[in-house]
């Protein structure tokens, strides 16, 4: 019985995401080289479709709010305050990638992290100017992914 439910997730599962662009969230970890207390993202999205994917991003901190840990008791460390931030449309190409960095402040010893990315996806259509980030994602909520990224173990 369970091989036979494997065969058709098997079977059922790549006509469930043909079409679907979603894009593969990895990302590596390290201590920071000056502020132990701090843990160093170097994360990518990597697009390994044929078409373009388009998502919201921020003008100040990118997708640093976007950005969730597995442990409660780390959170991302936001470096700028800004009394404003603006949306911005962003466009991975096919085959491409966008990088990001991001930082995370660690309240213990840690040696390793999961991070969980939401990620508001755009059509190529959308105009994001003259708009607010929360109404874009109020009208985008139903092609708002969240990606699970592994467990990385924290880099010296």
């Amino acid at each position: 019985m369970k091989n036979l439910i494997f065969l058709i997730y098997l079977l059922i599962y790549p006509l469930l995401t043909y079409g679907q662009e979603i894009p593969k969230f990895e990302y590596e970890a390290r201590i920071d080289a000056i502020d132990s207390s701090l843990i160093t993202i170097e994360a990518k999205l990597i697009n390994e479709s044929n078409k373009s994917i388009y998502f919201l991003s921020e003008s100040c901190n990118g997708l640093d709010y976007y950005l969730k840990t597995n442990h409660s008791n780390i959170k991302p460390y936001i470096m700028i305050h800004c009394n404003a931030t603006f949306p911005r449309k962003i466009e991975i190409k096919p085959n491409s990638e966008y990088v990001f960095n991001s930082r995370i402040r660690k309240e213990k010893n840690l040696t390793k992290i999961g991070l969980t990315l939401t990620l508001v996806k755009l059509d190529s259509t959308t105009k994001v100017e003259g708009k607010f980030i929360g109404e874009i994602q109020k009208e985008y909520l139903n092609q708002t992914l969240v990606l699970n990224g592994e467990i990385v173990k924290i880099k010296k």
